[in-house]
């Protein structure tokens, strides 16, 4: 009590005695961790002289923050820089459409023009050829007549000549008569060669083909093409407004063997 000062501190210790010193308080301890906010990262030679669940905590933490933030900046970069293609390509589509949709437009038309077209064109062929084969029966009648004349203009000249011949030496008056068997032989000869001309008898046999524009089915467009496409996309109804057809050949049933220039093939 001797060595006590008034201000609570002894004597000895005004003298120097103190030498201990204040009591070392490590930086960050467990009894302020809790409240500190700005850890710094922790080495693992730190570990357990500092709080593990304030300073080594969070510096994981903001470890971890960081990479995160990383990666969220460069997905937003990312974003960013897609978002500038989809607007750049959005508005080349737009324009390429504008540039086709006159085509396209025309394309329709002359695909409606060709088919129509066709089916007048097939209708003609269709009377050309009734007639062609009307004109061939005529010709074969013909010729069959031509062939039966002849041969009764030969047998009557046969007849002729034979009583022509019998009546000699009985007859009043008599007059010599030739039978022209080479003329007969020509003509025979011509007729047959006119027969042996292939007057198309496939012409009877064989029905044309038929074009018929048919609008394309749906069940043949991808699914992801049956999507409303986006606000952004309203250029691409002008696509889907185009009615998409295609050009088929019809052949009739009882016509097994296609003719020249026919396809059983859609084109």
């Amino acid at each position: 009590s001797s060595w006590q000062a008034q201000n609570g501190e002894t004597s000895f210790e005004k003298e120097g005695a103190g030498v201990r010193g204040p009591r070392i308080v490590e930086h960050m301890s467990q009894s302020t961790c809790q409240y500190e906010k700005n850890w710094p990262i922790c080495a693992d030679d730190d570990w357990g002289t500092k709080c593990p669940s304030g300073c080594r905590m969070q510096g994981l933490i903001d470890e971890t923050d960081q990479d995160y933030n990383h990666r969220i900046d460069k997905i937003r970069k990312l974003l960013a820089e897609n978002q500038n293609n989809f607007k750049k390509s959005n508005r080349i589509i737009v324009e390429t459409i504008n540039v086709l949709k006159p085509d396209l437009d025309s394309a329709q038309q002359t695909d409606e023009l060709y088919g129509h077209v066709s089916g007048e064109l097939r209708r003609r062929i269709v009377t050309l050829k009734q007639r062609v084969i009307t004109q061939v029966n005529r010709i074969k009648a013909l010729q069959n007549s031509i062939q039966e004349q002849v041969v009764e203009m030969k047998r009557l000249e046969v007849d002729i000549d034979i009583k022509i011949r019998a009546c000699k030496g009985t007859c009043a008056k008599s007059f010599d008569y030739q039978l022209d068997r080479e003329s007969y032989d020509n003509i025979q000869k011509q007729l047959t060669q006119a027969n042996s001309i292939n007057l198309h008898p496939e012409l009877q046999t064989t029905t044309l083909s038929t074009l018929k524009m048919r609008p394309l089915k749906d069940s043949n467009v991808p699914e992801h093409f049956k999507h409303k496409p986006l606000p952004e996309m309203q250029a691409l109804n002008i696509v889907n407004n185009i009615r998409q057809m295609q050009a088929v050949l019809e052949r009739s049933e009882t016509d097994t063997n296609p003719s020249r220039g026919d396809s059983l093939y859609p084109v």
